[in-house]
């Protein structure tokens, strides 16, 4: 799961009220976020090293993260403090979401490929680009 759409779904609202921040479900589900990056390494990874007419990989991150921990890492980013998170409840963010995604990537590790940030490491950096980019992400997403 790339962890772009989460984060700019965090960095609208909070631009929009940096107060409060509403969570889909109770931020207790578990993801396995994976910088862009290493996304697209990971397909050029598998490209050049497999042989055969259909390639199927997972493409993920060893570790996952709550979705809270996510949010206390964007609200740290933003420089924002005292933020009341408001949950929406359940387990699930949204119809058809997962409260765990995690997926097995040993195949694609096996052919040499590992993600190079950690998924914190991944949301500061992913964080912050959406901050140096302001200007150049629409508003309604």
């Amino acid at each position: 799961m790339i962890l772009l759409f989460l984060y700019l779904d965090f960095y609208n609202k909070l631009k929009k009220n940096s107060k409060n921040l509403e969570i889909l479900g109770n931020g207790k589900q578990l993801k396995s976020y994976l910088y862009v990056k290493d996304c697209v390494n990971a397909i050029i990874k598998v490209i050049s090293c497999s042989n055969d007419k259909i390639n199927l990989y997972n493409i993920g991150h060893d570790d996952y993260l709550d979705v809270t921990s996510i949010a206390n890492i964007v609200c740290e980013e933003l420089g924002l403090k005292d933020v009341k998170y408001l949950y929406t409840g359940g387990i699930r963010g949204w119809i058809g979401d997962s409260p765990f995604i995690h997926l097995d990537i040993s195949k694609v590790k096996s052919i040499g490929w590992k993600p190079t940030l950690s998924i914190p490491e991944c949301a500061k950096v992913t964080i912050n680009w959406l901050k140096e980019n302001r200007s150049n992400i629409k508003r309604d997403s």
